[in-house]
């Protein structure tokens, strides 16, 4: 078994030699990547676990000083060499692939798991990526994925068997202050509940309340929620077992699917997309309101929620049902315009079929279709923005129409066509009622039921103002933590 270990890092040596040398048909010319490239490891032979996170590169995007720089592209994380390897998209069988720069201004986002590279404070750990759980003004919360090589053992007779070379994971979590520290996430119940020390002792009134164990990780991540809400933290969306919120005005009754958003990626199944997804027989080739949609000189703004057809997947009852499709939002027509990919014609994009059952992710936002009264014809799609334990945050996009004004003489000009953005959000229950949030911002306050009180002193506290939405999001928030 030791000649096994010293082949073992013999490979090893020799797979980061040779990737100095190689160059990769893939390889994109951007200031994100290393100037460095590796061999597409498939894994040692007789060993158990794996050098990565997850063998298999997946969908990601990459970030740099918080702006999107690659979207769509195929990456993966070496937890043994701390690298961030990167192809042009999964379905690609190269031999080598690139190397993210290891830099503290870029990350990246592989799935729905967002990854960081930091500089670690543990002399034991060396620098390296570390995956974001809860990210707030005050505290934010990572875990650090740790791969440890165990050498395996010869079965000493014929009654026993061998244990193979075995590459076992553990995790460890750490936080960061406001200060900018990084330190462990200590064990104990007390350490943990000084990390979150507010004014009015408002934390230890919602952990009793609530009887919250800091211990337990599901319990902290809760108090941690509540604790960065509390300090106008962004924080990420997680469920809640909590009471539920009374709410006085019924605008619509829905039911809306479970949303399974953790899935697997699946094969691009051509018969499969066509026959269950699209239809067939209805091109986009609409001139609404008398308006050429690609003519974009004779109007103003857009009727889509974003001009550009974008990358993301279909989900069908929360599998994957197509992933790395060329999707856009026509928030006129309120419909999903879906083409094969970005490079495809625009003339053969094809409408989503309306289901509550499907929901689309394209990049990071999630669109479901809500019917009404049960039936698709007066439903329409909403944009997910924030999904509680109790309560959720749906956008509708709206676009105002403005016709063409033509000149009436020779010293006025002729007004093109407007379409203006006059989004409007409501409040979900979990048992699928919706909560039309008003314009008037002492209108919203009412929406939160015998919370108005409690909302409103919030609101003044850290000057909120409910229209804009980052503010109404932030308040959303702090209502599902109540």
């Amino acid at each position: 078994m030791k000649n096994n270990f010293l082949v073992f890092v013999s490979l090893f040596v020799s797979l980061n030699m040779l990737s100095q040398s190689m160059t990769n048909d893939q390889t994109l010319d951007n200031d994100y990547l290393s100037s460095k490239t590796t061999p597409v490891f498939k894994g040692y032979k007789n060993t158990m676990g794996s050098i990565y996170a997850n063998k298999e590169f997946q969908i990601g995007s990459v970030y740099k000083d918080g702006k999107l720089v690659a979207s769509n592209v195929a990456l993966r994380y070496n937890v043994q060499a701390e690298e961030i390897e990167l192809k042009a998209n999964t379905s690609i069988s190269a031999t080598v692939a690139n190397v993210i720069k290891a830099d503290q201004n870029i990350s990246v986002r592989i799935l729905n798991d967002d990854f960081v590279y930091l500089i670690s404070p543990d002399k034991n750990q060396k620098a390296g990526y570390f995956m974001v759980i809860a990210q707030g003004a005050k505290l934010t919360v990572y875990k650090k994925i740790i791969k440890n090589f165990v050498e395996g053992k010869e079965s000493a007779n014929s009654y026993s068997r061998d244990v193979p070379d075995t590459f076992k994971e553990k995790e460890q979590l750490y936080i960061v202050s406001s200060t900018g520290s990084l330190t462990k996430l200590p064990k104990g119940k007390t350490k943990r509940e000084k990390l979150l020390v507010s004014k009015d002792n408002k934390m230890s009134g919602y952990i009793q309340t609530n009887n919250l164990n800091l211990r337990r990780e599901k319990d902290f991540n809760q108090a941690l929620d509540y604790f960065n809400a509390l300090n106008l933290g962004k924080v990420f969306a997680r469920r809640y077992n909590i009471k539920t919120i009374p709410m006085k005005k019924t605008i619509l009754t829905v039911v809306l699917c479970v949303l399974t958003l953790n899935t697997a990626l699946a094969q691009f199944d051509t018969a499969m997309f066509v026959s269950d997804v699209f239809l067939l027989d209805n091109y986009i080739k609409r001139q609404n309101n008398g308006i050429n949609f690609k003519d974009t000189k004779t109007y103003r703004g857009t009727p889509y929620n974003n001009p550009n057809f974008l990358p993301g997947n279909i989900y069908k009852e929360g599998t994957l049902l197509a992933d790395n499709i060329a999707i856009r939002y026509n928030a006129v027509a309120d419909e999903m315009e879906v083409k094969q990919t970005l490079s495809t014609d625009d003339e053969n994009a094809r409408v989503l079929t309306k289901s509550q059952d499907i929901y689309v992710k394209i990049i990071e936002d999630i669109y479901v279709f809500v019917p009404y009264q049960g039936g698709v014809e007066n439903g329409g799609y909403f944009q997910v923005i924030f999904e509680g334990g109790q309560i959720a945050l749906y956008k509708k996009h709206v676009k105002e129409f403005i016709p063409e004004k033509k000149a009436t003489s020779s010293i006025t000009k002729t007004l093109p066509a407007v379409f203006k953005d006059k989004p409007v959000f409501y409040l979900v229950t979990k048992s699928g009622k919706f909560y039309q949030m008003p314009k008037s911002r002492s209108k919203k306050l009412k929406v939160f039921g015998d919370k108005q009180n409690q909302m409103k002193a919030f609101t003044k506290q850290y000057n909120l103002d409910l229209n804009k939405q980052e503010d109404l999001l932030t308040a959303v928030k702090y209502y599902d933590s109540l």
